[in-house]
């Protein structure tokens, strides 16, 4: 409803007491955000100057309340259903239950197709943004939904970026964006940051592994472990984070996260 559709900028971009308020507002309305959810933000920017004799921005504001109301009734009919569909200025915003990257990505597919639908003058920038467990933090997830478009306008690929592929240059650009790093070490450590020994025990080994320039016998006789179990649980150090351990990059973001993680820890 535009009810709901009035509430979901206040969610994303207001302070912070008007973002709770919004929660609290939608969860009256029927919207629950309890759980994990993403930010889908797609930016439209004409491929002309004009369009049927229309300047771009004049046509671009006569169609985008129907695109908005088609987008949600087409997401509602999907096992992907967004949660809440949006617009202002030239920005959609999608925010959807987080049901893993391929529904995120069909449901962005779904955006690029209603848009080039409508508008096809238009092309479509879309990011999305890392997964958010608090809706009151919507806030950060647009800051990283719009970083994730704007790497995407810029790459030649007709494909959604997320957020959570950036890497090393998310987490630079992302200091610039005004992105928080609090998240920054369960983002990248994923399972491994939680607090079971298990996790505790395959961090210390990433940890040393790293610091021993990814030696295994290293690691192995500074732990006191067979090297056959350090090659395991490196292993299921890079099944649990997604990242392959032989890749530089990959291995300053690992470092990083492990170091923020133990001064997050010490500060408890």
């Amino acid at each position: 409803s535009e009810k709901i559709s009035s509430l979901v900028w206040d969610l994303l971009d207001a302070p912070e007491s008007n973002r709770r308020l919004a929660v609290s507002r939608l969860y009256d309305l029927g919207v629950d955000l309890s759980g994990e959810t993403c930010l889908i933000i797609c930016s439209l920017r004409g491929k002309n100057d004009k369009l049927g004799g229309q300047p771009v921005a004049e046509r671009d504001l006569d169609l985008r309340p129907s695109l908005g109301h088609d987008l949600l009734s087409l997401s509602w009919d999907r096992p992907t259903a967004a949660a809440l569909v949006s617009t202002r200025g030239d920005e959609i915003a999608v925010v959807l239950p987080w049901r893993g990257r391929k529904a995120a990505n069909a449901v962005a597919a779904d955006v690029r197709r209603e848009i080039a639908a409508a508008v096809p003058g238009f092309a479509c920038d879309i990011g999305i943004s890392a997964v958010c467990s608090d809706p009151a933090n919507l806030d950060e997830a647009l800051r990283q939904a719009r970083l994730a478009r704007k790497v995407a306008r810029q790459s030649l690929e007709d494909a959604p970026v997320h957020f959570s592929d950036l890497g090393l240059v998310g987490l630079m650009m992302g200091f610039k964006e005004g992105i928080s790093f609090d998240g920054f070490a369960a983002r990248t450590l994923g399972p491994l940051a939680n607090d079971q020994p298990q996790s505790a025990t395959l961090r210390k080994t990433l940890e040393c592994y790293l610091s021993l320039n990814c030696h295994k016998a290293n690691t192995a006789e500074a732990l006191g472990v067979h090297p056959k179990t350090v090659a395991y649980r490196i292993e299921r150090c890079q099944d649990l984070t997604g990242l392959d351990v032989t890749s530089q990059e990959n291995r300053v973001l690992l470092g990083l996260a492990l170091k923020a993680m133990e001064l997050s820890l010490q500060s408890i």
